[in-house]
């Protein structure tokens, strides 16, 4: 076993021997290799060695083939020193690897070891490579993943900043159109309290765990297989969808700015909270929240019909549209608050807990029924074309408007 390190700061191929040093050889198996400089070392051949690095600008030229890492490797440095790979081959990892900084462009990564991602992977036009792309570049999870840090999963073509802030701004993958992460083995969030974004296709047929902070899924996301933890899972960009049923336990689900739509009539269940800051959020399921909704903006639906569970209702704006009558206990409150609307369609809702319709008042409208008997305390409410009987108390220290729909009427 030998340490190689490539020592020509121009472009070269793999098998010239007297670019190697400190003595002259082209590794194998068995050796390990260090790829820094300025430099574009080109694959003339399917490549093995037990392990490596590439930092200090290093760039690697996959040019159609293989290299495969056996044993310990790691692109990129702390400092900001960022490894490259490029072109349409792949790279198989099967021993550990530690991730800070790598550009990546064109080529599929197969990971059947363990991956400490500390940095991040850019994925972009690499323009400065030797032919430039910007191609899908396939990331194919069969091992460990571990996002040991805050580590930012970002979309954007990185030879359009500068590129020192591409890597030293919160870690990111980033992509300028393709960039797709398939996951059959364990993805999980270990540390950093913050939240980790992920713009692209993210496809999981294995296990999604989020120990620690928040992980954000963007645009079109398949989450598939289990999800666990004790941290959140959200959803988060312009659009995207969940094509089957999920089951969340012990994590909370949120969204921001973001129209997801929940495609498979089979359930949504979450033992923790399902938060929306914006968008329009519609499932063509039940959804079942242990924790709260809490709804800072947007809009969310529930196909008629189907069932809707939350341990307690918080909106703060935005839209509920019922999917069918409702019935929460003692311990299950709403709070309604600057202009945040139910639309009741014709359901009825039976509340026991504690109801709040705040100074910036709250708004229930529609054709249905609103039945209180615990205590609601109204300091502005909007009212528009439901029935509300209550056998509890009220306590109005503002006004109840009544809206368009002059029919309403409140039983006491």
């Amino acid at each position: 076993m030998a340490n190689y390190s490539w020592n020509n700061n121009a472009n070269g191929v793999w098998g010239i021997a007297a670019d190697w040093g400190p003595v002259a050889g082209v590794p194998g198996v068995g050796d390990s290799v260090g790829i820094g400089g300025g430099g574009v070392l080109t694959l003339d051949s399917a490549r093995t060695v037990n392990g490596g690095f590439a930092d200090s600008n290093g760039q690697i030229f996959l040019a159609g083939y293989v290299l495969s890492l056996g044993g310990a490797a790691s692109f990129g440095r702390q400092d900001g020193a960022y490894g490259s790979l490029e072109g349409s081959g792949s790279l198989a990892t099967s021993g550990t690897t530690e991730l800070y900084d790598l550009l990546a462009s064109g080529l599929t990564w197969t990971n059947s070891g363990q991956v400490d991602d500390f940095g991040s992977i850019s994925v972009g036009d690499a323009a400065a490579t030797p032919v430039g792309n910007a191609a899908t570049t396939i990331i194919q999870n069969n091992g460990t993943w571990n996002l040991a840090s805050d580590s930012q999963v970002t979309s954007q073509n990185v030879y359009n900043v500068t590129t020192l802030d591409i890597f030293r701004v919160p870690r990111s993958f980033s992509q300028t159109g393709t960039a797709v992460f398939n996951n059959a083995g364990l993805f999980a969030k270990s540390s950093g309290t913050g939240v980790s974004n992920y713009y692209g296709t993210f496809n999981s047929t294995g296990s999604v765990q989020v120990l620690s902070g928040t992980i954000y899924f963007n645009n079109v996301t398949n989450l598939g297989g289990t999800v666990t933890g004790t941290g959140t899972i959200g959803l988060d960009g312009t659009s995207g969808s969940i094509t089957h049923a999920i089951s969340i336990g012990g994590l909370s689900l949120g969204t921001h700015n973001a129209n997801v739509t929940f495609t498979d009539a089979a359930s949504v269940t979450l033992t923790g909270n399902l938060t929306v800051q914006s968008g329009i959020e519609s499932f063509a399921g039940p959804v079942s929240v242990g924790g709260a909704l809490v709804i800072n903006g947007g809009t969310v639906s529930i196909a008629a019909g189907m069932a809707l569970t939350i341990g307690s209702l918080a909106m703060n704006r935005g839209t509920l549209n019922l999917p069918g009558d409702v019935m929460m206990g003692a311990s299950q409150g709403w709070f309604l608050n600057n202009g945040a609307q139910v639309n009741l369609d014709g359901y009825k809702v039976s509340l026991a807990g504690p109801v709040e319709f705040d100074q910036n008042s709250g708004r229930l409208e529609g054709s249905g029924s609103l039945v209180t008997s615990g205590t609601t305390t109204i300091y502005n409410m909007l009212a528009s074309g439901f029935t509300w009987t209550n056998s509890g108390q009220v306590n109005q220290f503002g006004n109840v408007g009544i809206g368009d729909a002059i029919g309403g009427q409140t039983t006491n």
